[in-house]
């Protein structure tokens, strides 16, 4: 494991991990700038081989304009000096485990262009596909803001060339162990996991599809889509039945298989509950599972991080059902105890917000 994530790890249950990485990126970007050359030239922002004078700061607060609603704040901040004089001021926005926006995006570019520099530069980076036009997003800007998206696994590969330097290697491990370094070919491995996923989706199917999508049904009151699992699968690397509660982009309920990424070893069978940083009984919400957090088998995550999606899960490593000769049996007995403790939650807790409304397929939350 890297030192930063063991670090990261002593967070607990409250894991803010953009924030944590972007600050690791700082530290390095201003211990060795030529590397911050170096990734922006590749992304065709600077012209390489200039010996530019770099300055780096994180999480600076900008007052609203006239017709903005909130302060801003970009993870980072790059002002590049050439030579010459020249300055070219960068706002980076990084996304590892949340989605942008276009009203941030906007806003961000809108205060860009009203910092003094010779060139102003957005940069949208992220782990996962999260696509923007370039042209909504500077649409208001009063000067020339360029914009330019990318992702984290394009900064890895330009970072593996100084995995020399212990503080770059340790960046780069922790990139790997949380996704954000994707390789670009196959190994014997990749292979072979193509080869069993028709199977292993096969039995993941069926440990969901019979008495425990009923039991899920009847407890939380509304019957779980198979295109919704389908979704979940593609977009956000789980197989599970999935309702949401009150409202959309509210709080959620899933349950089944979390295949996780790099530095999960086995992926995890259970179920979460989820509540969005903008749901309206949030606090209400927060408090149970705080209170839930470390009691029996519910573990929390994030449940002290502003702004962000927090939650509860009853999970249990997929190598815990292995054993046996029945393992869809095994999968079936705990998914069907998880879905039970659910239903005493509610139960408990009454007044939370439980009942079940139609979700959409692409969900915006974290986990």
């Amino acid at each position: 494991m890297s030192l930063f994530s063991s670090l990261l790890g002593l967070h607990g249950s409250q894991r803010p991990e953009e924030d944590f990485f972007t600050e690791i990126v700082a530290g390095l970007l201003r211990r060795e700038p030529h590397i911050a050359v170096r990734w922006l030239s590749s992304l065709g922002i600077v012209p390489a081989h200039v010996d530019y004078r770099v300055q780096v700061d994180t999480q600076t607060t900008y007052a609203p304009l006239e017709d903005h609603r909130t302060e801003s704040r970009p993870d980072l901040r790059l002002h590049l000096t050439d030579p010459g004089g020249r300055e070219h001021v960068l706002f980076v926005e990084s996304k590892v485990g949340s989605r942008g926006s276009m009203d941030q995006l906007s806003r961000y570019a809108e205060i860009l262009a009203t910092r003094p520099a010779h060139e102003r530069t957005l940069v949208f980076i992220t782990r996962d596909y999260d696509p923007f036009e370039g042209d909504c997003v500077v649409q208001r800007c009063r000067t020339h803001v360029a914009f330019k998206q990318t992702r984290w696994h394009h900064f890895y590969h330009i970072l593996s060339a100084y995995r020399d330097d212990p503080l770059a290697d340790e960046a780069a491990t922790f990139m790997e162990r949380t996704g954000m370094a994707r390789r670009d070919t196959f190994t014997p491995t990749d292979v072979l996991a193509l080869q069993g996923f028709p199977q292993a989706l096969s039995i993941a199917k069926e440990s969901l599809w019979n008495t425990v999508s009923d039991e899920f049904t009847k407890v939380l009151g509304k019957q779980p889509r198979k295109r919704s699992s389908h979704s979940q699968l593609a977009l956000k690397n789980r197989y599970i039945l999935k309702v949401e509660m009150q409202g959309r982009k509210e709080w959620w309920f899933g349950l089944g298989f979390f295949l996780g990424g790099a530095g999960q070893d086995y992926p995890e069978v259970g179920g979460m509950l989820e509540v969005a940083p903008s749901a309206s009984r949030r606090d209400d919400i927060l408090e149970v599972m705080r209170t839930l957090d470390g009691a029996g088998d519910w573990r929390g995550f994030r449940l002290r991080e502003h702004g962000a999606w927090s939650g509860i899960k009853m999970v249990k490593p997929l190598s815990a059902f292995l054993d046996g000769d029945n393992h869809v049996g095994a999968l079936e007995d705990y998914l069907l105890s998880v879905v039970q403790a659910v239903g005493a939650l509610k139960a408990q807790y009454p007044a939370l917000p439980w009942i079940a409304v139609e979700g959409a397929d692409e969900e915006g939350d974290a986990e």
